[in-house]
């Protein structure tokens, strides 16, 4: 099998070639008529017949070689591509000769006549090809269109291309199998697809040449094939994921690919280790694609660590270990879980009893210097009935002056002057060992007050009296105090 995005890569600027219907030699029109015996348009049936040419054009080093280098070089499979070719054209390659008369003409049969184009310039050429090689050899690695064009003024100075030529040349090149977006703030940088049939042909090829390597050939062949499935997923990374999404063992499961589930699922021997599975299969594509992915499991269980032990050793720790997210990708939840969430009550509809709690945190609350204290109060509101909800979490690059919609504002009572009257203290007796009366007066007025004390409740005994029933919506009556 193959992509049929691969059909139609071609080198050359001036013309499109398609290897179903072209020559790979000369580029003209070339459609065999299977009906008819004989005729010079031939079919490529064996994977022989691409590396051989390929090595007669490396041997001649001509133009037609290097055109015909890059029509065939990046196709996988040329047989199941259903690429044709002129027999005699194939034969005067081979033997050192050039296209023949009747094919010079660049007339297509099938199109009409072209303007050429400007001149293939042989320099320019062979470095693109070089550039090329090193974008598919930079498998994992974070390429961007100014270091290729960087890497090609390097091999042909002022000829090299520029960013924009560079962009169109790859896509050109390579098509639907290169992805050029922005990662991590960084522009155009550079993805290449790598299909399965072409990690598949590169093992027949290394069997060919190393007989004696088959297990290693076969195990890497495996790791090619589940890495390659691990990149070419789409993972959104603008919402955490959802809490729902992280309770349930299925959704854990299915976020792996299927050849890394099939992979650990004849690994692991236990009878209900679906969990172990999940950890393990997310561990390996959170390391297998640390920038393009955030693994639910992974992310959760650095949020626990970090609500449970508030350590970012810890959390340090294990994620070192490849077994939770960052400590920065924790804190960069919280801030934004905070910045999504308001002061505003959702879904609260008429009915629902609410009630406020708050409570106060002290930390370094005295100082030698009297700095760096704090002093902070946390309110919560309760609602009965209660009502499940949840919603998705933006990943934004939000900090914690942006955390204003979920504050309260703190309001300061000041009365005003004129509705206050002004307080006059009389000056008080000094409290004095020789001021007898004194001692005598106060004595006198505290065996008074606890005699005429008024008998009230705790609190506890406050609430028993203020219980109250109130009617529930869904017909259940709840005590509330």
């Amino acid at each position: 099998m193959m992509d049929d995005q691969a059909n139609s890569r071609i080198l050359r600027s001036d013309e499109t070639f398609d290897v179903k219907s072209d020559c790979l030699f000369c580029a003209n029109y070339a459609k065999s008529d299977k009906k008819k015996r004989g005729g010079d348009v031939w079919d490529v049936k064996t994977f022989d017949f691409q590396e051989t040419i390929i090595k007669k054009c490396k041997e001649r080093n001509d133009l037609w070689g290097i055109s015909v280098l890059g029509r065939i070089e990046h196709i996988i499979d040329l047989p199941a591509a259903d690429a044709v070719y002129h027999q005699t054209c194939n034969t005067n390659f081979r033997t050192g000769k050039d296209i023949p008369l009747k094919y010079r003409s660049n007339k297509r049969q099938k199109t009409s006549s072209k303007s050429p184009g400007r001149p293939v310039d042989k320099d320019q050429l062979l470095a693109f090809q070089e550039v090329v090689k090193y974008v598919e050899s930079s498998e994992g690695k974070v390429i961007s269109v100014s270091d290729l064009v960087q890497k090609m003024t390097e091999l042909c100075g002022d000829k090299s291309y520029s960013t924009k030529h560079m962009k169109n040349k790859l896509i050109e090149h390579f098509g639907t199998d290169i992805v050029i977006g922005e990662l991590d703030g960084k522009s155009d940088i550079i993805t290449l697809k790598i299909t399965a049939s072409y990690i598949i042909h590169n093992f027949h090829k290394s069997q060919k040449n190393e007989a004696s390597n088959e297990r290693e050939n076969i195990l890497l062949t495996a790791a090619k094939l589940i890495k390659n499935d691990i990149q070419s997923m789409q993972y959104d990374k603008s919402f955490y994921p959802a809490s729902e999404n992280v309770k349930s063992i299925e959704d854990n499961l299915a976020f792996l690919p299927k050849s890394l589930l099939i992979f650990l699922n004849n690994i692991f021997v236990e009878k209900d280790c679906k969990l172990k599975i999940a950890v393990v299969g997310q561990a390996i594509m959170q390391a297998c694609a640390p920038r393009n992915v955030i693994c639910p499991l992974q992310l959760a269980l650095g949020l626990q660590m970090h609500h449970q032990f508030s350590s970012r050793f810890l959390i340090d720790t294990l994620f070192q270990l490849g077994l939770c997210s960052s400590y920065g990708e924790v804190q960069k939840f919280e801030i934004n879980a905070a910045a999504s969430n308001s002061t505003l009550f959702k879904n609260y509809f008429p009915g629902q009893f609410m009630q406020f709690v708050a409570d106060n945190v002290d930390h370094n609350s005295r100082t030698l210097d009297g700095l760096n204290t704090f002093h902070g109060m946390g309110i919560i509101s309760c609602k009965t009935p209660g009502q499940k909800t949840s919603w998705n979490i933006p990943r934004t690059d939000a900090n914690y002056s942006q955390l204003s919609d979920a504050n309260i504002e703190i309001k300061y009572y000041k009365p005003s002057e004129a509705s206050v009257p002004p307080i006059k203290f009389n000056e008080l007796t000094e409290i004095s060992p020789k001021n007898k009366n004194f001692f005598h007066s106060a004595n006198l007025l505290i065996k008074s007050v606890w005699i005429a004390r008024q008998t009230r409740p705790n609190c506890c005994g406050s609430y028993t009296l203020s219980e109250v029933v109130l009617p529930i919506p869904n017909g259940y009556d709840e005590f509330v105090h």
